[in-house]
């Protein structure tokens, strides 16, 4: 048994036991395109894309499914469209500059009150 298969049959075993499903769909998907099996691939990638909405953090996951079945477009498409959430932070938070931060005034401070909820910062 390759290392692929052996995967494959830990990943059925979390199958069984895990209670949210994108445990085992995730890292299975990956396994089947690394086979080679195309058609299994794209299965687990429309079961996460339907779970995408309700579910969420899915872009890595389909990103990494998509590049090991050897589809560069799809694959640059899910990575950004896993990130654009991100720009909707404040702009010291995607660069981890906190000691930015630390020098605006709390009322403008994206640690602020009034960065996360416009009552608290009356």
């Amino acid at each position: 048994m390759g290392k692929n298969e052996e995967a494959l049959a830990t990943v059925q075993k979390l199958q069984q036991i895990a209670e949210d499903r994108r445990v085992w769909l995730r890292p299975s998907g990956r396994i089947y395109a690394r086979m080679g099996k195309r058609r299994e691939g794209l299965e687990i990638i429309q079961k996460l894309e339907a779970d995408y909405n309700t579910a969420g953090g899915n872009s890595f996951a389909l990103t990494a499914i998509y590049s090991a079945l050897g589809d560069r477009d799809h694959a640059i498409a899910s990575l950004e469209q896993g990130v654009q959430p991100a720009r909707s932070y404040p702009s010291c938070l995607p660069t981890h500059n906190l000691t930015r931060c630390a020098r605006i005034p709390a009322s403008n401070n994206c640690f602020g009150a009034s960065a996360f909820h416009p009552r608290l910062s009356q």
